[in-house]
């Protein structure tokens, strides 16, 4: 079993990175364009969400898929602010932005890597809102591609949680939300869009 969940572990991590040069790629081209509000929040929120992940699940091997977005993400970040595709963040962005990084300290303060994990997944819920609203009003904005081999990553990525399975229910809340949010862009991208 463990050479399987490493096996799906890193299959994860492999997809999701296969889904971020797609979205790199369709981001150039000019057929998926990247909000600015969901973009600008994401490098915070991954990177402190692998770093809690980690440490409330002890566990590399269930890591990987958040390591690797971490990474992709603050490529696809850099490249976006470089092209001038992001624009200043708004108000609200910045306060989930405060919020994140209010988990971080938190954990440090109470030592409560579970709790920061709970919290860190609402801010990435949150952080989701403008995207919904772009994919809402031109589903065209995006392309569900990369959406769909996300959603399938984390998947994966729940197969890892299970087969290296610790009774730590904790475990499961990362991989569900990132699931059902990738799956709702994904899904948006299929809407048709109302005649003006």
């Amino acid at each position: 079993m463990g050479a399987i969940a490493i096996t799906l572990g890193i299959l994860s991590a492999a997809m999701h990175l296969l889904a971020f040069w797609l979205y790199y790629r369709q981001m150039l081209l000019g057929t998926s364009r990247p909000k600015a509000a969901s973009w600008l929040l994401w490098p915070v929120l991954t990177v402190l969400n692998c770093v809690i992940y980690l440490l409330s699940t002890g566990d590399w091997v269930k890591s990987l898929l958040p390591l690797a977005s971490s990474a992709a993400c603050l490529v696809i970040v850099a490249v976006a602010l470089r092209r001038k595709n992001l624009k200043k963040p708004r108000l609200w962005e910045m306060i989930v932005m405060m919020a994140a990084i209010d988990i971080a300290v938190l954990y440090g303060v109470f030592n409560s890597a579970v709790y920061a994990n709970l919290l860190i997944q609402t801010c990435v819920a949150i952080s989701f809102i403008p995207t919904f609203a772009g994919v809402w009003k031109d589903s065209n904005s995006e392309r569900p591609l990369p959406w769909f081999i996300w959603s399938t990553a984390y998947i994966l990525a729940l197969a890892v949680v299970i087969l290296r399975w610790r009774r730590q229910p904790g475990d499961l809340i990362y991989p569900i939300n990132c699931l059902v949010l990738h799956a709702v862009v994904g899904a948006l991208t299929f809407k048709k869009n109302q005649a003006r």
